[in-house]
């Protein structure tokens, strides 16, 4: 019989956003420059050319960030008082079992509802320093945190029995694919499009939540936020 660790996979090191260098990350924004595209590019040459200064930009973040390996296991709540108070908790189990002293069990029963007790007192403040800090563009996540994680359900669709076939039935079911209309190869630029402000992109990132991130990168947007208001040529160009 063999018996395999839960934790199969530890989580990856990823880049801290929080403890960026910004004292001398910002003066190497100001320098970096990002050439305009070609005046009528083709789609393939034009997703070279932004891809290639996206991934610049990116790179020189990610030199100026420490690393994290985050735990599965950590919680916004813990404290090092709670760490001790388990170390306590396991050691006086641990020491009753092994042993037939009436101290040693009355130690392990006195530390367990003060071990658990602090839990508990630990998640109401820090569920209700939360809802002190809420704002309109959190006020949701609380509510789902309120409310819970409902059981994922699938509706039952003949020749479908996985997740995916049932999304595939339902995505041909209600969205039609249409035919794909002719593109073409060259980008002209539009005449009657005005060119990108600085203030409309702040105008944009305000309305972004700074505790969210736009895509699978996890990169805040209190990190483009930062980026924008040390150089705000950077992401317009782009």
């Amino acid at each position: 019989m063999r018996l395999e660790h839960p934790i199969t996979s530890p989580p990856l090191p990823a880049p801290n956003w929080v403890r960026m260098d910004w004292p001398n990350l910002e003066p190497r924004l100001k320098e970096t420059k990002i050439p305009p595209p070609l005046a009528l590019p083709t789609r393939h040459a034009f997703k070279e050319w932004f891809d290639s200064h996206l991934g610049t930009l990116i790179e020189l973040l990610k030199a100026h960030t420490p690393s994290c390996r985050p735990s599965i296991r950590a919680k916004p709540w813990w404290s090092p008082l709670l760490t001790t108070l388990r170390k306590e908790f396991y050691s006086a189990s641990r020491k009753s079992r092994a042993s037939d002293d009436p101290h040693d069990r009355a130690i392990a029963k006195l530390s367990k509802p003060g071990y658990f007790k602090s839990i508990k007192a630990a998640k109401a403040q820090h569920w209700q320093s939360f809802l002190a800090d809420t704002t309109p563009r959190t006020i949701w996540t609380a509510k789902k945190f309120a409310v819970g994680r409902v059981a994922p359900r699938f509706p039952n669709l003949p020749d479908a029995t996985s997740p995916g076939e049932v999304n595939q039935a339902l995505l041909l079911h209600f969205f039609l694919p249409k035919p794909l209309r002719i593109v073409p190869s060259i980008l002209r630029p539009h005449k009657g499009c005005d060119p990108l402000l600085p203030g409309e992109i702040t105008a944009a990132l305000r309305k972004c939540s700074s505790s969210s991130v736009p895509g699978a990168d996890t990169r805040h947007y209190s990190v483009w936020k930062r980026v924008h208001l040390a150089a705000p040529r950077l992401v317009t160009d782009l």
